[in-house]
């Protein structure tokens, strides 16, 4: 009994002292490292997304537009599928609008149209395409390692502080993935010409237990032509993000009424 004791005793002494020497992330490259990782061991999440845009069209005259846009994602990867809601004010009266994507099948509609519409993406923004890049918490995290040399970490309460800023053309790739994100805030990077980043701001939060991101905001200031008219556009942009229900999401099911009373085609 003596010998087991002592046997359960030094088991346990190894244990702790193993998890006293496992290494534990301080740099802003093993963070990132780490919130990848514990990214691509998640299945489920929500994203909220909130975005307010000042936005000057053509030469500067009285006030810019201000435009907002809510977008809420719920994102399960295996088996894949998402529902997002949309509450945009833009130019002219409020809009929402509603996806699912379940099964290889997408279906849409917006307070604009009568109806749901199966597989009908054509004057629905954002594009099914536009949220996969945007629920893709992995490939944004990889991004922001590689400019991990520039970031400042600080700890606040439970979490970590990663910032940092920059500007000019190293940034305009990751602008206009940003503008493609706030859709229908602003035009897509397809129609947009000589951009230029004046200014980016990127801070995220990242749970210390868990390595998960909890919240990020953007700041960008930004020119650009708009192709299709030849006139300059420019914009100040904020977006915040909140990253929740981690795990908490089973699947996505399209609602039958929905399946029911689907239209094909306009």
């Amino acid at each position: 009994m003596k010998k087991l004791f002592l046997t359960s005793l030094a088991i346990s002494t190894l244990t702790l002292g193993l998890s006293a020497c496992s290494p534990k992330p301080e740099t802003p490259e093993e963070i990132l490292d780490a919130s990848i990782k514990a990214m691509k061991e998640t299945n489920s999440f929500r994203i909220d997304m909130n975005i307010d845009q000042d936005l000057t069209y053509g030469p500067p005259s009285g006030e810019p537009d201000k435009q907002t846009a809510e977008i809420v994602t719920d994102y399960v990867k295996e088996p894949e599928g998402l529902h997002l809601n949309t509450h945009m004010n833009v130019a002219g009266p409020k809009v929402d609008a509603e996806m699912y994507f379940a099964e290889g099948e997408v279906y849409t509609t917006s307070s604009r149209w009568d109806h749901w519409y199966k597989g009908k993406e054509n004057g629905y923004q954002p594009s099914l395409d536009t949220v996969r890049r945007m629920v893709d918490l992995d490939k944004r995290l990889e991004w922001l390692k590689t400019h991990s040399e520039e970031m400042e970490v600080k700890e606040e309460d439970d979490q970590w502080v990663l910032t940092f800023s920059g500007e000019g053309e190293k940034f305009n790739r990751f602008t206009e993935f940003i503008l493609d994100l706030s859709k229908p805030a602003l035009y897509q990077s397809l129609y947009l010409e000589d951009i230029k980043t004046n200014d980016l701001n990127y801070k995220i939060y990242i749970d210390r237990k868990s390595f998960l991101p909890a919240e990020s905001e953007i700041n960008i200031d930004i020119e650009m032509m708009n192709e299709l008219d030849g006139n300059e556009m420019a914009a100040i942009q904020t977006i915040k993000e909140t990253y929740t229900k981690m795990d908490e999401i089973e699947a996505v099911t399209i609602p039958s009424e929905v399946k029911d009373t689907a239209k094909d085609k306009f």
